[in-house]
């Protein structure tokens, strides 16, 4: 186990086309404050997860995508609707 949200679901898992050890990860369930997290070392026995929620609100959060041009972006789609390139 690398690392655990308790009470929470995993909703998306995406990886950069350019960098597989860069990945993005994001939760869902309500009553959090942070819903999505970044690892620049997914490769590694034991990745770090950075919160990278920023000032995004504070609501579940159920897909993303890392650009495909820039590892350094990411789109997300919360509950509400989608959200722009962040990151």
């Amino acid at each position: 186990m690398v690392k655990t949200f308790p009470g929470r679901a995993i909703t998306s898992i995406s990886f950069s086309p350019e960098d597989d050890n860069r990945a993005v990860f994001t939760l869902g369930n309500y009553g959090h404050d942070d819903y999505v997290y970044m690892t620049s070392n997914a490769l590694d026995s034991i990745p770090t997860f950075i919160n990278v929620q920023g000032n995004l609100p504070k609501i579940p959060v159920y897909s993303s995508v890392v650009e495909m041009n820039d590892k350094n972006k990411s789109s997300l789609v919360p509950i509400m609707g989608f959200i722009p390139p962040i990151m």
